[in-house]
C-alpha cells in the first residue's frame, strides 16, 4: 500500500513538472512576441528555439489563440485576461536568436538591451548568459557600443566581474562608460586592486576618465587604504575642474582621505563643499569614528543636526560606536530613545548589533541583553 502511494505521489510529481515547463515555454514565447510587437517592428527576424527549432512567434498581438489553448488544457495556470491582450506573469525570458534581418537590427538591439537590463535588475546570471550566447550569434555585439556596454554593466550587476572584464577585453571597442561599469563594479565588491589596474588600463588605451570614472577610482582607493594613489587622483580632479559644484566627486574625495587616515584633509574638503548632504556627513563622522576620534565624530553629528540635517542608518550606527568608545551610556541611551521613537530597529540588524556593542561596552549588561532579546533579527554579530 505504501508502495502505491508513493508511486502516485512520484507520478503527481512528474505531471506537475511537465505542466511547469510547457506552460512557462508559452509563456516565454509569448512574452519576447509581445515585447518585440511592442516596438512595432516590422520583417521581424526568425526566432527559433535552441534544442526543439520551434518558432517562437505567435500569430499577432491580438490573437494569441494557441497561448489560450495550451494553458486551457494545462487546467490550473492561470494569466490575467484583459480583453484580448494576455499579459502573462513569467518572469524569464530565453532569447534564441538564428537569424536578424537587416530592417529590424537596430529595433532588435534595442530590445536586447531591455532585456539585458531585466535579468540585471533580477540578477538573474543564468539567464544574462543565455542572452549573451545569443547576443553573439545575432552578431550585433560587434559594432553596437550601448549594447556592448550594457552587457559589461548587467554581468557586474549580478556579480559576475570576471565576465564583465571578458566581454570588454573581446569586444572590438571601449569607452568610458564600459570602463565605468567594470572600475566601479570591482570598487563596489571590495576589489580595489583591480579597480585600480582597470583605470590604468583604460588610460592607457588613450580614454579619458570622468568624473564617474574618478568616484569609482576613489572608492577603490579608500577601499586598499592608497592614500598616495588618492592624492594623484585628487590633483588629476584639481587640474581639471571637475571639483567646483559635483557634489558626488567631493565627497568620494572626503570619504577617501577619512578611510585612509588622513582626517584633516578630510575635514578640510568636507569645509570646501559647496554643500553638504547626509553621504558628505556619514563619510566625515565615520571616517573619526573609524580611527578613534569619538569626540570628534560626536561634534559633527551635533552640528550636522544644529544645521538641519537629519541623520540616517548609517549615521546613527557610527555614533553608537563612538558613545561606545568614550563609554557614554548617556547619549547612547538618547539615541536608543531616538531609534525607538523612528521605529529604526525593526528592520535594521546593523542598529540592533551597533546598539547591543555600544551597551557592552558601556559595561551595561543587563541592557544590552535586553536589547538583544527584544531584536526582531538576529545574527552572529
Amino acid at each position: 500500500m505504501y508502495i502505491c502511494i508513493y508511486m502516485y505521489m512520484v507520478v503527481c510529481m512528474y505531471v506537475c513538472i511537465c505542466i511547469y515547463v510547457n506552460v512557462h515555454l508559452v509563456c516565454y514565447k509569448y512574452r519576447v512576441h509581445m515585447f518585440l510587437l511592442s516596438f512595432n517592428i516590422q520583417n521581424l527576424p526568425r526566432f527559433t528555439h535552441i534544442r526543439t527549432n520551434e518558432s517562437l512567434w505567435i500569430d499577432g498581438l491580438y490573437n494569441p489563440y494557441w497561448v489560450y489553448e495550451e494553458l486551457t488544457r494545462n487546467k490550473g495556470f492561470v494569466v490575467s485576461i484583459n480583453g484580448d491582450h494576455m499579459e502573462p506573469n513569467c518572469g524569464e525570458e530565453e532569447l534564441l536568436v538564428e537569424e536578424i534581418g537587416n530592417a529590424s537590427v537596430n529595433k532588435v538591439s534595442f530590445a536586447f538591451v531591455a532585456l539585458l537590463k531585466d535579468c540585471g535588475n533580477r540578477k538573474n546570471l543564468d539567464e544574462l548568459i543565455r542572452l549573451h550566447v545569443d547576443i553573439v550569434r545575432s552578431g550585433l555585439l560587434e559594432n553596437n557600443t550601448y549594447l556592448a556596454t550594457t552587457l559589461v554593466s548587467m554581468y557586474v550587476k549580478c556579480g559576475d566581474l570576471a565576465k564583465a572584464q571578458g566581454v570588454l577585453e573581446e569586444i572590438p571597442f571601449q569607452d568610458v562608460i564600459s570602463y565605468n561599469s567594470l572600475i566601479g563594479g570591482y570598487a563596489q565588491h571590495g576589489i580595489g586592486n583591480e579597480a585600480l589596474k582597470c583605470f590604468q588600463q583604460m588610460k592607457d588605451e588613450g580614454i579619458l576618465p570622468n568624473a564617474a570614472t574618478f568616484s569609482c577610482v576613489l572608492k577603490a582607493c579608500a577601499s586598499t587604504r592608497s592614500v598616495k594613489k588618492g592624492e594623484e587622483v585628487h590633483a588629476e580632479v584639481r587640474k581639471l575642474g571637475l571639483l567646483k559644484n559635483n557634489l558626488v566627486l567631493g565627497t568620494a574625495l572626503l570619504d577617501m582621505y577619512a578611510k585612509c587616515g588622513d582626517l584633516d584633509k578630510a575635514q578640510a574638503l568636507f569645509d570646501g563643499l559647496p554643500q553638504q548632504s547626509v553621504v558628505s556627513w556619514n563619510a566625515l563622522i565615520t571616517g573619526y569614528v573609524q580611527h578613534g576620534f569619538a569626540d570628534e565624530a560626536i561634534n559633527s553629528f551635533n552640528r550636522m543636526r544644529n544645521e538641519g540635517h537629519s541623520p540616517n542608518v548609517v549615521t546613527y550606527a557610527s555614533i553608537l560606536k563612538a558613545c561606545g568608545i568614550l563609554r557614554s551610556t548617556e547619549m547612547g541611551e538618547e539615541i536608543h530613545a531616538e531609534l525607538i521613537k523612528q521605529k529604526l530597529l525593526v528592520k535594521d540588524i546593523v542598529l540592533g548589533n551597533a546598539l547591543v556593542d555600544m551597551y557592552a561596552k558601556c559595561g551595561n549588561l543587563d541592557k544590552a541583553r535586553v536589547v538583544f532579546d527584544e531584536l526582531p533579527i538576529r545574527n552572529t554579530v
